[in-house]
């Protein structure tokens, strides 16, 4: 029986700056007791945790996907 290691993405943070210099930060950090995600959003986006739960991260992204993704 074998086992499989599980890698997750313990810190992120996304910064945006719109065409009309509207800022959206996103700040997520994952500890063993919690989830934390904190953000500002001057742009409008509604639901922050919702762009977390649509990136595809894994150990080996590199900072373009991310990017890609974000975007």
């Amino acid at each position: 029986m074998g086992f499989q290691t599980v890698y997750e993405v313990k810190e992120l943070e996304i910064k945006l700056i719109d065409s009309d210099g509207k800022k959206f930060k996103l700040e997520y950090e994952l500890s063993r007791e919690e989830l934390e995600i904190k953000f500002k959003d001057e742009i409008g986006i509604m639901d922050p945790k919702t762009v977390v739960d649509q990136l595809t991260l894994t150990p080996d992204i590199t900072e373009e996907e991310l990017i890609d993704q974000v975007k």
